[in-house]
């Protein structure tokens, strides 16, 4: 993807107030509606196995047992399962996309094109575009669009840094639902939190090859706890909102929410220290689960193997 003429061109399109933000609005709605659809489908289409595997890796799953802390990871395991976990070498929009492919020119299939090109990293609000969005930096690769998101555009505060998976098409930007915020950054603590997230070894040029780590430590961390549902009467910095057109749309408190440093563990390791003999079936995991290694990422490594 080219990602910062796209960037670019995200950041010129939209303007409080102008023709191009109603039409972008028609568009968002109509692709949003497109991508629920076919994201219930893709859901349903998952197997157990695919379903347990994901779990695992985000560390839901003790045992035989799913243990979720809210009803938001639930979302968030769904989103993981159907983007990351793979079958046969395709994940699940894949193999939809082999099976079903729909028109070229259809709304379906720009949906489709855009989860191939899929981003998950780490974006950090710069600013509010009320009604329609905010106004996000990727940490990674320090690139600024708008991401259409209109809960957000009423509730989101400045440097409040999320974790999220975005979708790109040729004139907008949204989120696909399943995100976590990490929490509010000081400019002084920037450089640290990236330099955190970027030791998991993992890293593409705008985003993860695989957030489990990030989405694991992000839980651990609490940030499905920190989200709030529903319409506030008052934003994090006290100004009433008075024209709130989502309700049920994200609101994080500022005084709740101070971000922790994220040390991501490197994913390569465990496969390394496997092949060497350095852990052993009941030691603690590698990658920091707090689990047994046996119960935990053994089955990966000895698939990789």
């Amino acid at each position: 993807m080219a990602w910062t003429a796209l960037a670019k061109r995200l950041t010129r399109m939209a303007r409080p107030g102008t023709e191009p933000d109603d039409r972008i609005r028609a568009r968002y709605d109509r692709l949003r509606k497109v991508g629920r659809n076919l994201n219930d489908r893709l859901a349903q289409r998952l197997s157990k196995r695919s379903f347990d595997e994901g779990a695992r890796k985000l560390g839901m799953l003790h045992g035989n047992v799913l243990v979720l802390d809210t009803e938001d990871e639930l979302a968030i395991l769904q989103d993981y399962c159907i983007y990351d976990v793979r079958e046969g070498g395709r994940t699940s929009y894949e193999r939809y996309l082999a099976e079903n492919p729909p028109r070229p020119d259809s709304d379906e299939m720009a949906v489709l094109q855009a989860m191939k090109e899929n981003v998950y990293s780490v974006f950090m609000i710069e600013s509010a575009e009320r009604g329609l969005g905010v106004q996000v930096r990727n940490l990674l690769s320090q690139e600024e669009f708008l991401l259409v998101d209109y809960g957000l555009s009423h509730t989101a505060e400045p440097r409040l840094v999320l974790a999220a998976r975005v979708l790109f098409f040729d004139d907008l930007a949204y989120s696909t639902g399943a995100t976590l915020p990490l929490g509010f950054v000081t400019p002084e603590d920037e450089a640290e939190l990236v330099d955190g997230l970027t030791r998991g070894g993992s890293i593409e040029a705008e985003g993860f090859a695989d957030p489990a780590p990030l989405i694991r430590q992000a839980l651990r961390h609490g940030a499905s706890s920190r989200i709030v549902y529903g319409e506030p009467e008052f934003n994090a910095t006290g100004r009433r909102i008075r024209d709130f057109p989502a309700p049920g749309g994200m609101f994080v408190p500022r005084d709740s929410a101070r971000l922790d440093r994220l040390a991501l563990p490197a994913p390569r390791a465990r496969s390394q220290s496997w092949r060497e003999g350095k852990v052993l079936r009941n030691d603690p995991c590698p990658c920091g689960s707090g689990r047994k290694y046996r119960h935990c990422c053994r089955q990966n490594d000895l698939a990789e193997t």
